[in-house]
This record gives structure tokens, C-alpha cells and sequence, in this order.
């Protein structure tokens, strides 16, 4: 926690269950909704990303063109 406290006020230590999403969703609540629901985007991410290997403007102009999305994502897989 020591390392970590250099970054952050606020250090969540939870049992590892639920794998990335629900520790997005822990600290998403832990965050708070009414204080989320002022940013235009949330960007959550884990140590499995490489990158990004280029700007990402070109995915958030074309996701913000959409505006009928509350919720997306990427994702690709070239399995094991």
C-alpha cells in the first residue's frame, strides 16, 4: 500500500474475485455515480493492453458521433 499511496488518497484492497470487470466495478462504486456521471469518458483498462500503439482521438471522435451509446468497449482475442 505504501508504494501505491504516493499516487492516491484512496487505496481499495479487495478479495481478487470477478476478475477486471468487477474490480472496475468496485472502484467505480467506490468512486461514486454522481461524481462519475460528470466526465464525458471513462477509460478502464488492465496490465493485459499493449499500447496504444496510436492516438486514440480517432476511436473516441467516432464513438462520441454515436450518441445513442451509454456503454462500449474494444476487444480482440487471438486466443492461446
Amino acid at each position: 500500500r505504501a508504494a501505491f499511496s504516493q499516487f492516491t488518497d484512496n487505496i481499495i484492497v479487495r478479495e481478487n474475485k470477478g476478475l477486471d470487470v468487477w474490480a472496475y466495478k468496485t472502484a467505480l462504486d467506490s468512486y461514486g455515480w454522481a461524481k462519475l456521471s460528470e466526465f464525458d469518458e471513462i477509460v478502464m483498462t488492465n496490465s493485459t493492453l499493449m499500447g496504444p500503439v496510436r492516438p486514440l482521438k480517432e476511436m473516441f471522435d467516432a464513438m462520441w458521433e454515436n450518441q445513442d451509446l451509454d456503454f462500449w468497449g474494444l476487444s480482440i482475442h487471438h486466443g492461446a
